[in-house]
């Protein structure tokens, strides 16, 4: 893919399965950006880069802040809020908590929303911007006649607050649709690199079907 636009180098985060350290794909496409993992699967991952880690919400911080300081090439840490009930008091208990435990600051916070950007959802959202962490939206939110609507809507509120943000679940063609709409709801329909900006990539679980339907936007 030598040819690959420059608004997609990166675009792809990979979040397949990892079974073991001898098994992992290590893909040289100039789309695949970062690997996504759990906290508990960093022991496979020992010496690689670019790695977005999920923490089981504040109580993981301190030894992810360990692992950050070893042989992991931490890039950013995303919680699910574990109480979403109260989603900003526990935000709070997540953001304290990587504060406490002296997470490098070049590891961005990433926060994945899991209700539609009104009240205390944009509350988090304050939260997040105020420490110039990242949102994770999922595709798959809101109506499942039209999750585009619940999409949009967020991307309005994430760039009223100059935050960025990453996406996951739906499909390639769903987040390439996605970072058009940030372009155009930004004010330059056809400047999608300054796009990713803000639209920073898309977690799949299948890079190689991500990589072939590039290829044949190519």
């Amino acid at each position: 893919m030598s040819d690959l636009p420059a608004y997609l180098v990166g675009f792809v985060d990979d979040q397949g399965l990892i079974p073991d350290r001898a098994s992992l794909p290590v893909h040289d496409s100039p789309a695949v950006g970062c690997r996504v993992c759990h906290q508990g699967d960093l022991d496979s991952l020992v010496g690689r880069s670019g790695l977005r880690v999920t923490v089981d919400g504040a109580g993981g911080m301190p030894a992810l802040a360990r692992a950050a300081a070893g042989p992991f090439g931490i890039v950013a840490a995303t919680v699910r809020l574990q109480d979403p009930g109260d989603p900003v008091a526990n935000v709070r208990r997540f953001l304290v908590a990587a504060r406490d435990a002296d997470l490098p600051e070049d590891v961005l916070l990433h926060v994945e929303v899991q209700g539609p950007p009104l009240g205390s959802w944009l509350s988090v959202a304050d939260e997040v911007a105020a420490v110039e962490g990242a949102l994770v939206l999922d595709l798959d939110a809101g109506d499942p006649a039209s999750p585009e609507v619940w999409t949009e809507a967020w991307i309005e509120a994430a760039l009223d607050r100059e935050l960025p943000f990453v996406l996951s679940g739906g499909s390639i063609g769903a987040a390439l649709d996605t970072l058009a709409t940030t372009a155009r709801l930004w004010g330059d329909a056809d400047d999608l690199v300054a796009a990713r900006r803000w639209c920073r990539s898309w977690q799949t679980r299948d890079v190689p079907a991500a990589l072939t339907y590039l290829e044949g936007l190519s």
